[in-house]
């Protein structure tokens, strides 16, 4: 019960946050309680002697207001919205004449930059729902490059993460010599290249197989949930 009880107490706060976004005069409003709840990070910024907790005003460096946004629903939610994994952002993107499947989807690019927004403010939770929809939607759309440029910019060599981005990439190659992805703009990206050698030399000589299983299991790439928690 004592849990039950702290979680109540925070909601005798009816503080008002103010987030500011990197790229945007605009401005969000939370309730200090609602970021409390969710990390600990949140809890010693605005709990403590931080500046922050003065002027209950968040910044938030480097975060766009689409990451935000997309928090937001996860905060109000505790899940992300299906259409995610099963649309672009919108179906115009796709170019007249080609299949879906070819299309990458923005929504990669969203969710890759949503679990490195819940890992910088302690959310293991939000980082395996991003994780988990970011399966789902690479299972109906092909692998962009943006996404996979972004994948190696925040995910370190040999990390179950960054290995499941690039297996899929590599596993196009094999398959279908990648197309429109362009070889060339994959090994512009630092690491890419030595990456996807690795893994389709594992694939050739048998070791491994690059295959797409219609329920994989996703475990190797969620994070502890329990060490983080406020």
């Amino acid at each position: 019960m004592e849990k039950v009880t702290n979680l109540a107490a925070m909601f005798e706060d009816s503080t008002i946050v103010t987030v500011q976004l990197d790229n945007t005069d605009e401005n969000f409003h939370v309730q200090k309680a609602l970021l409390c709840n969710v990390s600990k990070y949140f809890v010693r910024a605005l709990t403590g002697e931080f500046i922050e907790s003065k002027s209950n005003t968040l910044r938030l460096p480097g975060c766009k207001k689409a990451t935000f946004s997309l928090f937001l629903y996860w905060l109000c939610h505790r899940s992300l919205p299906e259409n995610l994994t099963t649309e672009l952002e919108s179906e115009a993107e796709i170019p007249e004449g080609s299949d879906k499947w070819w299309t990458p989807s923005y929504n990669q690019q969203q969710l890759i930059s949503l679990w490195g927004f819940g890992d910088i403010y302690l959310m293991p939770s939000l980082q395996n729902e991003a994780m988990r929809m970011l399966v789902k939607n690479v299972s109906t759309f092909r692998i962009g490059v943006e996404a996979v440029k972004l994948a190696a910019e925040l995910w370190v060599e040999d990390s179950p993460q960054r290995n499941f981005v690039m297996e899929g990439v590599a596993g196009e190659y094999s398959d279908w010599g990648l197309h429109d992805h362009g070889i060339d703009y994959l090994g512009a990206i630092p690491g890419v290249m030595k990456d996807m050698l690795t893994i389709l030399r594992i694939a050739w000589t048998g070791e491994e197989a690059l295959v797409q299983q219609p329920n994989p299991d996703i475990s190797r790439l969620l994070v502890d949930e329990t060490t983080q928690r406020p």
